[in-house]
């Protein structure tokens, strides 16, 4: 059941939608806002149920066939046609090194070009994005796709975005769950991500052990910040004890502890973007007393995170977007 009151909220057992009521009363939609090669967003007629996920963001993206129409509720029916009408943010993006452009051409093989024809069903004439280790963003239209070697030919070239002005190392205690902090630390903006054997940490893999994981997790950081449209690949460390840590950041940096029983809120500091910063992070049992006095002797600050506590697996990464938002780079979106 769905209803709709005079501001245009749309009420259903799944989520609230506020949409403009020309939407959902079968009027027109401004005509600059009709998706490409799909249904102008005016036809939607009123009362189908609006699938939150395609609400949420532009016209084009509401334009979707709504669910109820074919029965399927909370289905998203994209429209028919070619597959290039892909909004920004769904544009295939990736990694690559410069060796791989040469003459205005792209050549990728192996996994990333298995990944390209297999999960993503890129198809000749699409257009993919690309960011080259030198920092440089390419739009690519695609003239071959093969299973294991997809080609394509350079159509623009720019500076990469995605990357926030402020230089973040995040100094994290191994925690159980550190495949999942290094790929939230990779999507929110991360330069560096150092796990440490914390002395309360209850993971401590051996050396042979611990090569595996940082190869692994170098991958999940890579898909990560793929998948976030990030314009650098974040750097995951070797796995070391915490002075060695802090002997590894960059000069000058700030280093800010995130302690329960701190003093300073983290959302009132202010930040110079154009000074590093470090966020340190304790595993599940905490930061040692022998941890924080070398900490304070590093010239760490003690910051908390509000009135609530945050398991170690989550902490670091909204602190890590607490400390972007302060330093202005959550100002502007894409």
């Amino acid at each position: 059941m769905v209803h709709q009151d005079k501001e245009g909220l749309c009420c259903s057992s799944r989520r609230l939608i506020r949409l403009p009521l020309p939407l959902l009363d079968g009027g027109a939609a401004p005509a600059e806002d009709r998706h490409r090669g799909g249904r102008p967003a005016g036809e939607l007629a009123s009362g189908q149920l609006v699938d939150h996920r395609a609400a949420l963001g532009t016209w084009g993206t509401v334009t979707a066939q709504l669910a109820a129409t074919s029965g399927q509720r909370g289905r998203r029916h994209l429209p028919h046609g070619r597959r290039g009408t892909r909004h920004h943010w769904r544009v295939p993006r990736l990694f690559v090194t410069r060796d791989q452009i040469g003459n205005g051409t792209l050549v990728v093989e192996g996994d990333a070009a298995h990944h390209l024809a297999g999960p993503l069903r890129v198809h000749r004439g699409e257009l993919i994005l690309v960011v080259d280790d030198a920092g440089e963003e390419h739009g690519v239209r695609v003239a071959s796709v093969e299973r294991a070697r997809v080609t394509g030919s350079i159509v623009w070239s720019r500076h990469a975005s995605g990357e926030p002005h402020l230089r973040l190392d995040v100094v994290q205690g191994l925690v159980r769950e550190i495949d999942e902090l290094v790929a939230g630390l990779a999507e929110v903006g991360a330069a560096t991500i150092r796990p440490v054997v914390a002395m309360r940490s209850v993971t401590r893999p051996d050396l042979e052990r611990a090569a595996v994981r940082l190869r692994r997790w170098g991958e999940i950081a890579r898909e990560a910040a793929e998948l976030a449209h990030r314009g650098a690949v974040p750097r995951v460390a070797a796995l070391t004890d915490l002075a060695a840590a802090l002997a590894e950041l960059p000069e000058g940096a700030r280093i800010l502890v995130c302690m329960v029983d701190a003093a300073v809120p983290l959302v009132r500091l202010e930040i110079d973007p154009a000074r590093p910063a470090a966020l340190v992070v304790g595993p599940e049992g905490g930061l040692d007393p022998v941890e924080l006095d070398r900490l304070r002797q590093a010239g760490a600050e003690m910051v908390h995170l509000g009135p609530r506590v945050l398991p170690a697996r989550r902490a670091a990464i909204v602190a890590a977007g607490l400390l972007l938002a302060r330093a202005g780079d959550l100002d502007h979106g894409r």
